[in-house]
């Protein structure tokens, strides 16, 4: 049976807008935050805090790696549940960012499942986070990216612990 070209490009058609649902839901989250931002060499779109200091910049500064493996300093925003986008820290505000540990504070939102995902509620938590073991980023000679993700809940909080620690790929 010989199909159109129109008849051919519908399943295709069909799958975009569950495809670009499930990119959407693995990007970084929120916006980003206020104030001046540029890119950080061989990022993508990274918001950077300005240098206010005369020496020069750590050019193997650690980056965090989101869900579709592009890697930013100082994100403003992460997801943390990448197969299903129903975790993530958005709003984050980063106090240090070092070779060895990054730390800042941020809002957490996490689905609560109830009575499934698709029809639970999101809820959102104050927290403090830390990025450290920066290991090098494979495919990304002479660069590295943070390994851990420590999410630490100021106040309310999900569940029982009131840490949780995420383990980064790259």
């Amino acid at each position: 049976m010989h199909r159109t070209r129109a008849a051919r490009a519908l399943p295709a058609l069909a799958a975009a807008p569950v495809l670009a649902a499930a990119l959407t839901a693995c990007g970084p989250i929120g916006t980003p935050a206020a104030g001046p931002t540029r890119t950080e060499p061989g990022t993508t779109s990274a918001p950077v805090a300005p240098t206010h200091s005369s020496a020069p910049r750590h050019a193997a500064a650690p980056v965090l790696v989101d869900c579709v493996h592009h890697g930013h300093i100082r994100p403003p925003s992460l997801v943390t549940a990448c197969a299903d986008g129903n975790a993530g820290v958005s709003r984050m505000r980063w106090t240090a960012w070092r070779p060895a540990r990054a730390a800042g504070t941020g809002v957490e939102r996490s689905n609560d499942c109830t009575p499934n995902c698709a029809s639970g509620h999101f809820h959102t938590y104050r927290v403090r986070v830390a990025a450290a073991a920066p290991k090098p980023w494979a495919g990304h000679p002479g660069k590295k990216h943070f390994t851990l993700l420590k999410v630490v809940f100021t106040g309310a909080r999900p569940g029982p612990d009131r840490t949780e620690t995420y383990h980064l790929g790259g």
